[in-house]
């Protein structure tokens, strides 16, 4: 039985088969590598939108002096390329502004990102997101 069997893996055709369930296997594993890497790429993209972009040279903070927040959050807007259609004071609540922003979601995100590490002591509320053909118009408190 044993001699038979050895005799059978000696022969050329077992052993191409052989091979070539090895390069399938190989094959298989490569696509699925090759399919996870592409998986990561387009995650580490998604997220490279979020890193925090270190502010010009030469300028400490994007607060006014006398502490004000407007002319920091059109700066924001500015430099991730939104468009700030509205900027206003909450009627009921002290020191809370409402602003409206349009511009491409991933922009929004790393804006909104961006405001929460300049002002930690004031966190954003998102009242309504709207969703156009060019991005995107929030509407949040802060």
């Amino acid at each position: 039985m044993m001699k038979e069997m050895r005799q059978r893996l000696k022969e050329p055709a077992v052993q191409l088969l052989a091979v070539g369930l090895l390069a399938l296997a190989a094959a298989a594993f490569a696509f699925n590598s090759y399919q996870s890497w592409q998986g990561w790429r387009q995650v580490h993209g998604q997220l490279n939108a979020y890193v925090k972009r270190p502010l010009p040279a030469g300028q400490k903070s994007l607060v006014g002096k006398d502490g004000s927040t407007a002319e920091a959050i059109d700066e924001l807007a500015v430099r991730h390329g939104v468009a700030l259609l509205s900027q206003h004071a909450s009627g009921s609540k002290k020191d809370v502004q409402t602003l409206v922003l349009e511009g491409d979601f991933t922009a929004l995100l790393s804006l909104l990102n961006d405001m929460s590490g300049l002002f930690p002591q004031r966190p954003c509320r998102l009242i309504e997101m709207e969703r156009r053909d060019a991005g995107c118009v929030l509407t949040f408190e802060f």
